[in-house]
């Protein structure tokens, strides 16, 4: 937990290509902006794409998700203890 990642994928097909990972937002945002430049200047930028940097979710955080959506009590309790 606390990753951060940067996807690369095909501009056509949105086929994915590479997952990057990084320690922190700036570090992934500082690497794609210098990637970006670098395919703009290759003229690989027609082609592919880089996403914005985003939080790496791991599948037992994506399943605590799913059973707090799936569950309104606990939904609930959560939003109430965020109220706070």
């Amino acid at each position: 937990m606390g990753k951060w990642v940067v996807l690369e994928y095909e501009r056509p097909s949105a086929r994915k290509i590479k997952l990057w990972s990084f320690q922190s937002f700036s570090e992934a945002e500082e690497f794609r902006l210098k990637r970006k430049e670098l395919y703009r200047m290759i003229g690989l930028d027609k082609r592919r794409r880089l996403t914005r940097a985003f939080p790496e979710i791991s599948r037992a955080e994506m399943e605590l998700f799913e059973e707090i959506v799936g569950n309104p009590k606990l939904l609930r309790r959560v939003k109430n203890e965020f109220a706070k």
